[in-house]
Protein backbone atom coordinates (compact mmCIF):
# COMPACT_ATOMS: atom_id res chain seq x y z
CA UNK A 1 0.00 0.00 0.00
CA UNK A 2 1.06 3.58 -0.39
CA UNK A 3 1.07 6.79 1.66
CA UNK A 4 -2.35 7.83 0.35
CA UNK A 5 -3.88 4.57 1.58
CA UNK A 6 -2.13 4.92 4.95
CA UNK A 7 -3.48 8.47 5.40
CA UNK A 8 -6.99 7.27 4.53
CA UNK A 9 -6.65 4.37 6.99
CA UNK A 10 -5.44 6.73 9.72
CA UNK A 11 -8.23 9.25 9.18
CA UNK A 12 -10.88 6.51 9.12
CA UNK A 13 -9.57 4.88 12.29
CA UNK A 14 -8.37 1.69 10.59
CA UNK A 15 -4.88 2.31 12.00
CA UNK A 16 -3.83 4.38 14.99
CA UNK A 17 -0.43 5.49 13.71
CA UNK A 18 2.09 4.90 10.95
CA UNK A 19 5.53 6.00 9.83
CA UNK A 20 5.54 8.53 6.99
CA UNK A 21 8.31 10.56 5.38
CA UNK A 22 8.29 14.23 6.29
CA UNK A 23 7.85 15.44 2.72
CA UNK A 24 4.56 13.52 2.47
CA UNK A 25 3.51 14.41 6.02
CA UNK A 26 4.23 18.12 5.84
CA UNK A 27 0.97 19.26 4.23
CA UNK A 28 -1.04 17.17 6.69
CA UNK A 29 0.89 18.57 9.63
CA UNK A 30 0.53 22.14 8.40
CA UNK A 31 -3.23 21.75 7.86
CA UNK A 32 -3.75 20.01 11.20
CA UNK A 33 -5.31 16.89 9.67
CA UNK A 34 -2.53 14.79 11.16
CA UNK A 35 -0.48 15.06 14.35
CA UNK A 36 3.12 13.90 14.49
CA UNK A 37 4.30 12.12 17.63
CA UNK A 38 8.04 12.04 16.96
CA UNK A 39 10.71 12.11 14.27
CA UNK A 40 12.56 8.94 13.37
CA UNK A 41 15.83 10.80 12.92
CA UNK A 42 18.39 11.35 15.68
CA UNK A 43 17.78 15.12 16.02
CA UNK A 44 14.89 17.56 15.88
CA UNK A 45 14.18 19.37 12.63
CA UNK A 46 14.62 23.10 12.22
CA UNK A 47 11.13 23.22 10.69
CA UNK A 48 9.52 21.47 13.69
CA UNK A 49 11.64 22.38 16.72
CA UNK A 50 8.96 21.28 19.20
CA UNK A 51 8.63 17.79 17.70
CA UNK A 52 10.85 15.36 19.63
CA UNK A 53 13.19 12.93 17.94
CA UNK A 54 12.66 9.25 18.76
CA UNK A 55 16.31 9.15 19.83
CA UNK A 56 15.34 11.42 22.75
CA UNK A 57 12.94 8.71 23.91
CA UNK A 58 14.78 5.61 22.71
CA UNK A 59 18.55 6.03 22.59
CA UNK A 60 20.13 5.08 19.27
CA UNK A 61 16.88 5.11 17.29
CA UNK A 62 17.62 6.30 13.76
CA UNK A 63 15.47 5.66 10.73
CA UNK A 64 16.62 8.52 8.55
CA UNK A 65 16.29 8.59 4.80
CA UNK A 66 18.81 10.27 2.58
CA UNK A 67 19.07 11.56 -0.95
CA UNK A 68 22.12 11.51 -3.15
CA UNK A 69 23.40 11.08 -6.66
CA UNK A 70 24.47 7.70 -7.97
CA UNK A 71 26.53 6.97 -11.05
CA UNK A 72 27.76 3.77 -12.65
CA UNK A 73 31.02 2.36 -11.31
CA UNK A 74 32.52 2.93 -14.76
CA UNK A 75 32.28 6.73 -14.39
CA UNK A 76 35.84 8.00 -13.91
CA UNK A 77 36.76 9.03 -10.36
CA UNK A 78 37.60 12.58 -11.52
CA UNK A 79 34.05 13.03 -12.81
CA UNK A 80 32.60 11.59 -9.60
CA UNK A 81 34.68 14.05 -7.59
CA UNK A 82 33.51 16.96 -9.73
CA UNK A 83 29.83 15.96 -9.41
CA UNK A 84 30.32 15.70 -5.66
CA UNK A 85 32.12 19.06 -5.48
CA UNK A 86 29.32 20.83 -7.34
CA UNK A 87 26.65 19.10 -5.27
CA UNK A 88 28.32 20.06 -1.98
CA UNK A 89 28.63 23.66 -3.22
CA UNK A 90 24.94 23.75 -4.18
CA UNK A 91 23.77 22.28 -0.87
CA UNK A 92 25.78 24.97 0.94
CA UNK A 93 23.92 27.83 -0.75
CA UNK A 94 21.21 29.60 1.28
CA UNK A 95 18.64 28.97 -1.49
CA UNK A 96 19.10 25.19 -1.50
CA UNK A 97 19.43 24.97 2.29
CA UNK A 98 16.20 26.95 2.69
CA UNK A 99 14.36 24.82 0.11
CA UNK A 100 15.48 21.55 1.71
CA UNK A 101 14.44 22.75 5.16
CA UNK A 102 11.06 23.83 3.75
CA UNK A 103 10.67 20.19 2.68
CA UNK A 104 11.54 19.04 6.24
CA UNK A 105 15.03 17.90 5.29
CA UNK A 106 18.25 18.83 7.03
CA UNK A 107 21.04 19.45 4.51
CA UNK A 108 24.19 17.44 5.08
CA UNK A 109 26.75 17.38 2.31
CA UNK A 110 29.35 14.60 2.29
CA UNK A 111 32.51 13.98 0.34
CA UNK A 112 32.70 10.76 -1.69
CA UNK A 113 34.40 8.72 1.04
CA UNK A 114 31.86 9.84 3.66
CA UNK A 115 28.97 9.07 1.29
CA UNK A 116 30.34 5.60 0.50
CA UNK A 117 30.87 4.83 4.19
CA UNK A 118 27.38 6.07 5.07
CA UNK A 119 25.79 4.09 2.24
CA UNK A 120 27.59 0.90 3.26
CA UNK A 121 26.56 1.34 6.90
CA UNK A 122 22.92 1.93 5.92
CA UNK A 123 22.89 -1.13 3.65
CA UNK A 124 24.36 -3.26 6.44
CA UNK A 125 21.89 -1.92 9.04
CA UNK A 126 18.81 -2.39 6.89
CA UNK A 127 20.05 -5.69 5.47
CA UNK A 128 20.31 -7.02 9.03
CA UNK A 129 16.83 -5.69 9.85
CA UNK A 130 15.37 -7.29 6.71
CA UNK A 131 16.98 -10.65 7.55
CA UNK A 132 15.85 -10.54 11.19
CA UNK A 133 12.29 -9.68 10.16
CA UNK A 134 12.43 -12.37 7.45
CA UNK A 135 11.18 -9.91 4.84
CA UNK A 136 11.09 -11.36 1.34
CA UNK A 137 11.64 -9.13 -1.70
CA UNK A 138 8.50 -8.62 -3.80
Amino acid sequence: RNVGHAVTDLRSGQVQFFFIDMVAADAHLQSGTMRALALTMPRRLTRYPDLPAMAELYAGFDMTGYLGFAVRKSVPEAIQIEINRRTVAAVATPEVTERLRAMSMEPAAMNLDEARTYDQAERAKWGRTIRLAEIEPE
